[in-house]
């Protein structure tokens, strides 16, 4: 079954996650928050295989600024990858959807950054 998620270019120390996985489009966005207004951020649209995850997701960990985050989705279970730690939950868990914004609240990301 294949994961879908999205990358920010920019909240990579190292690119080369991007081509280790498959890149479904890519776009360049302008942030809404006021932050980051005056940025342009380009997002990934990716896709990645089981047989890959477990080596996207510890290259992720590796690569990611630590206030940053991405999520990965298949059909019924979400992983949501940080700078060195990783949650991989069921799509309608709310106790674990929980933790994981408290925990991101920790490394100092805002809570509209998070996509679960």
């Amino acid at each position: 079954m294949a994961w879908k998620g999205k990358i920010i270019e920019e909240s990579l120390l190292d690119q080369d996650i991007l081509h280790r996985v498959k890149i479904i489009n890519r776009e360049k966005i302008k942030p809404t928050d006021k932050e980051h207004a005056e940025n342009t951020w380009f997002v990934s649209k990716i896709e990645v295989c089981d047989e890959k995850l477990e080596f996207i997701r510890k290259l992720a960990q590796n690569s990611l600024r630590s206030d940053w985050s991405c999520c990965l989705k298949n059909k019924d279970e979400r992983l949501v990858i940080f700078e060195g730690k990783s949650f991989k939950i069921k799509k309608d868990d709310s106790k674990a959807v929980a933790e994981i914004k408290k925990y991101a609240k920790s490394k100092g990301i805002p809570r509209n950054h998070i996509e679960i």
